[in-house]
């Protein structure tokens, strides 16, 4: 979840406190997060099946990946150990998500265009669609590019991941949307509908795109980790 240690304090195997967005809170048995006791901070698993647990279920952009609010109140608890500095993993992790959002993207798109007729063509063969296709495609390369350099980083060299992250999140969270947003856009009037998947793509981009902070966030921490 979102919340730092300040969020939750640990008594025991008691967990207080409140996290404002867990994702998948609503369907989750056991959360595992950060908390506060008396020797600084430690990572607790904790039982949501038991009682202490009131959830409240959030309106979100993505339908596909809810979030709820989490209130402790004496909830039951395992302390794992230290909590581990998982920030640049989670960024590596997302923008595989990422990753693989635009490749299914331009995968449906590409698909379509070779299919759907306008004017008696089919759509593909337009030059200005072609040429938005191509830019999809470009920005998908670029960013399997980035995405393998930071798994790499994260599985063979801790000290470049810092960067890797910021790097992965900097470029492959817009590029994403922008991917998502092409895709629905090349679909015309039907993309827009509730019963095609075009705005699921959407949704899921535009909601990965801020998860772990905006790329503004990841290109100014970038710029000072490379001294620019």
């Amino acid at each position: 979840p979102p919340a730092g240690p300040e969020g939750l304090t640990c008594d025991g195997s008691a967990v207080r406190g409140t996290l404002a967005q867990v994702l998948s809170g609503m369907e989750a048995g056991v959360l595992v997060a950060p908390a506060r006791n008396g020797d600084g901070s430690v990572l607790v698993a904790v039982d949501l099946t038991g009682p202490g647990v009131t959830r409240t279920a959030l309106e979100t952009l993505d339908p596909t990946r809810g979030q709820a609010r989490m209130e402790l109140d004496g909830a039951t608890a395992r302390v794992l150990g230290p909590p581990p500095d998982i920030g640049d993993l989670l960024c590596v992790a997302l923008a595989a998500e990422q990753l693989g959002v635009m490749r299914a993207a331009l995968d449906a798109i590409v698909a379509y265009a070779k299919v759907r007729v306008a004017f008696g063509r089919y759509i593909g063969s337009y030059q200005g669609v072609k040429h938005k296709l191509a830019d999809m495609h470009a920005k998908l390369e670029q960013a399997e590019s980035i995405v393998r350099y930071a798994a790499w980083a994260a599985d063979e060299s801790p000290d470049d991941l810092p960067e890797a992250a910021a790097l992965a999140q900097a470029y492959v969270g817009r590029a994403c949307f922008e991917v998502a947003r092409d895709h629905l856009l090349l679909h015309g009037g039907i993309g827009y509908t509730w019963e095609h998947d075009a705005h699921l793509f959407y949704k899921r981009a535009k909601a990965d795109e801020v998860l772990m902070g905006p790329p503004r966030v990841h290109r100014a921490r970038l710029a000072a980790l490379l001294e620019l």
